[in-house]
């Protein structure tokens, strides 16, 4: 690369990059040496990041696998972890040149300078950032972005979006991803610290989430397999002759069709939240639900503009009935007062 770069690029003319060559080449030694010290700080630092780490992975023993998984792949440390693992591997090459056949470049040389530095600086920002760890909410955006990748690669700009395997294999792992979610507001329900200042941001992002995929939902083809089937089964009186006759013969029953469930994925993220709207009205966390029902009215105003009537039916007739439970258990005069500290 540098070759190429010096050669076409007129850089070889550059009186300032000429000058520093000759340092390097007159100051191996010191070159060399340089180079041993960029390699021993950024070992030290991958080191160092994955002792972090482990001290936090470690309290992550009694979590779900799906869980621990979102902390192996956290995107900003993994990216840090590579720029460390590529400065050291430079520095040792160009010492190896060095050793070996003669002056390494003074491009590829300002480019590992620039890379040790780079990781030196970004040390104490990840190193304070990796107290956030602890709670497991914190990996909530990755998992959002992984789902939204693959509705995204559903749609019909998507890599092999016509292939019927390929519009499964995307329902599939999206499906993961939000057993993966459902995972991660149980944690959050079930632990008190995290309730009160992680369970509310999770939710909302998951009311964002629904909003983009009401967007990208139209441009997914209406029998995609990224819809999936569920059997409805026929009516005995209803159906022909044929189907009647082979079920009567073979003593079984008339074989269901299979229709696309086109609100899978909005019935999945609506579980959740009758999961955690039932954990916080029975926990009597009832300003903590307030946010939540005020938040999914913005939810149900966006979507009433795309007519998605059906689509609102179906969460309020999940949602309802656990409300309707909670304020029935409530004497008049309590749920009065509850009544207007919540706003609801």
């Amino acid at each position: 690369v540098e070759y190429f770069l010096v050669t076409y690029t007129g850089i070889s003319n550059n009186h300032f990059l000429i000058a520093l060559q000759e340092k390097v080449v007159s100051n191996s030694p010191v070159a060399i040496t340089l180079f041993s010290i960029i390699a021993s700080v950024s070992g030290l630092f991958l080191g160092l990041y994955f002792t972090a780490i482990s001290v936090v992975s470690s309290t992550y023993a009694r979590f779900p696998d799906s869980i621990r998984n979102l902390l192996l792949r956290e995107k900003v440390g993994n990216f840090y972890i590579n720029i460390l693992s590529i400065t050291t591997v430079l520095s040792i090459l160009l010492i190896a040149y060095k050793v070996f056949w003669g002056d390494p470049g003074i491009i590829l040389s300002l480019f590992v300078l620039l890379l040790g530095c780079f990781g030196i600086f970004c040390f104490g920002l990840l190193g304070i950032r990796a107290f956030f760890f602890f709670d497991p909410s914190s990996f909530c955006d990755a998992l959002f972005q992984d789902i939204i990748k693959h509705v995204r690669l559903a749609t019909i700009s998507g890599f092999k979006c016509f292939d019927q395997n390929f519009q499964a294999h995307y329902q599939r792992i999206a499906a993961q991803k939000i057993k993966t979610l459902r995972a991660l507001v149980e944690i959050c329900i079930n632990e008190k610290h995290l309730q009160e200042s992680s369970l509310l941001p999770v939710l909302s992002k998951a009311i964002g989430l629904l909003e983009a995929y009401q967007i990208e939902r139209s441009k997914i083809p209406s029998d995609s397999r990224w819809y999936s089937r569920t059997p409805v089964h026929k009516n005995w009186f209803l159906s022909d002759s044929s189907s009647f006759a082979i079920a009567m013969e073979s003593h079984s029953f008339i074989q269901p069709d299979m229709v696309p469930n086109t609100y899978w994925f909005e019935d999945e993220i609506a579980d959740i939240f009758e999961y955690s709207l039932k954990n916080m009205l029975s926990q009597k966390n009832i300003q903590l639900a307030s946010d939540f029902l005020n938040s999914l009215c913005g939810y149900f105003e966006k979507t009433g503009y795309d007519l998605e009537m059906q689509n609102n039916i179906n969460f309020i007739n999940k949602l309802m009935p656990i409300l309707d439970t909670y304020f029935h258990s409530l004497s008049p005069v309590k749920g009065i007062e509850q009544y207007d500290d919540a706003q609801i």
